[in-house]
């Protein structure tokens, strides 16, 4: 989904990279997945790649929802 770019590290405020990665995903509600995000109340400032770091978080939320069953399959059952 994200472009790949030169890896570039820079200081950056975490709670806003993974921000935007949950509007990314926030699509995702139409099929059946409810997203909770709860941003800390401070700012998280770390050094690395905005991009890389953006897929990160893309990943892990993406392996979430594949490891959760079905629950229309498991309804039918």
């Amino acid at each position: 989904m994200l472009k790949r770019a030169p890896f570039e590290v820079s200081e950056i405020d975490l709670k806003e990279t993974v921000g935007e990665v949950i509007g990314f995903v926030s699509a995702l509600e139409g099929r059946g997945v409810i997203l909770k995000y709860a941003p800390a109340s401070t700012t998280l400032r770390v050094k690395g790649d905005p991009i890389q770091l953006q897929q990160v978080v893309l990943n892990l939320i993406m392996n979430a929802i594949d490891a959760v069953p079905n629950r229309k399959a498991r309804s039918g059952k």
